[in-house]
């Protein structure tokens, strides 16, 4: 058990070393579920213009007529 206290208190430099880990991974962490959530969304946007159906023309503009 003291082995792993020494090891957590890394010759007096875990108070430094630990929160700069911590914050390190919640860094990370926080760009890999941004970067996750930007994915879907472009992937979303791309197979909704590779759908062969037409979109619905918006309310506000007329249809263009030959």
């Amino acid at each position: 058990m003291e082995q792993v206290q020494t090891f957590l208190a890394m010759g007096g430099y875990g108070i430094f070393v630990w929160p700069a880990f911590a914050l390190t991974a919640v860094i990370l962490i926080g760009l890999l579920v941004t970067t996750l959530h930007r994915l879907h969304a472009l992937q979303n946007d791309l197979s909704r213009l590779h759908d062969p159906r037409p979109a619905a023309a918006p309310a506000h503009m007329p249809e263009a007529r030959p």
